[in-house]
């Protein structure tokens, strides 16, 4: 049987849809069963319902929701579901428009849990977790990177080799670098994947960020 659990997971995020009355919103998702998945924003000291509460299928008796990322126009969503809001092949990732959720790129192109997602300065979306063939690709390895004006995936080359934990943009050098499980910190410069090494001896980084300097942390 699936126990049952609450989650919540916050991100500060644009909102474009409130704009006039505040132009910055709190996303947060929360589960009390591994069938339902609601997601809020907060606007004003006021909690909203993004959608009303979003039917799932659980993957293995989970439910999660563990990535957001907003580009101004859609708000995000990566983790561990099928079916969101009860829809036929969102899987692993969604999207909300102010008004419904739909798909991210072709339905079902989703094939693993998605544990972090970027965005990056051109407003491509980077997504990474514990997955293979995403979309069907065949080295669509671990992390991909999504395009919302075409609403089409990219392999990122043949992947880092690795689950990745949680992405940083280097401020420095524009480079995206990936936390990983056992192979440490890799970085993307737009072709290739440079493996960093495993800072102070230990495996499975879960988390990765810069200090202003510029600095990995």
């Amino acid at each position: 049987n699936c126990t049952q659990k609450l989650t919540l997971h916050f991100r500060a995020q644009e909102d474009v849809w409130w704009h006039e009355t505040s132009d910055r919103t709190v996303a947060l998702d929360g589960h009390d069963d591994s069938n339902v998945v609601l997601v809020a924003g907060k606007v004003g000291g006021l909690w909203s319902n993004l959608g009303p509460p979003a039917g799932v299928t659980p993957v293995l008796c989970t439910t999660l929701i563990s990535a957001m990322a907003h580009d101004g126009d859609y708000l995000y969503i990566g983790g561990i579901f099928k079916n969101f809001d009860a829809n036929a092949g969102l899987d692993y990732v969604a999207r909300w428009d102010g008004a419904a959720w739909s798909a991210m790129g072709p339905a079902s192109a989703g094939t693993g849990a998605v544990n972090a997602m970027l965005l990056l300065p051109d407003g491509r979306i980077v997504i990474g977790g514990d997955f293979l063939n995403w979309g069907g690709a065949g080295t669509a390895d671990y992390a991909v990177i999504y395009d919302p004006t075409t609403n089409t995936y990219a392999a990122m080359a043949a992947g880092p080799g690795d689950v990745v934990n949680d992405l940083a943009l280097d401020p420095l050098t524009g480079n995206l670098l990936a936390a990983c499980g056992t192979t440490g910190v890799l970085s993307w410069n737009g072709v290739a994947w440079t493996a960093l090494g495993l800072p102070f001896g230990v495996t499975n980084y879960r988390s990765i960020c810069f200090t202003p300097d510029g600095s990995p942390s």
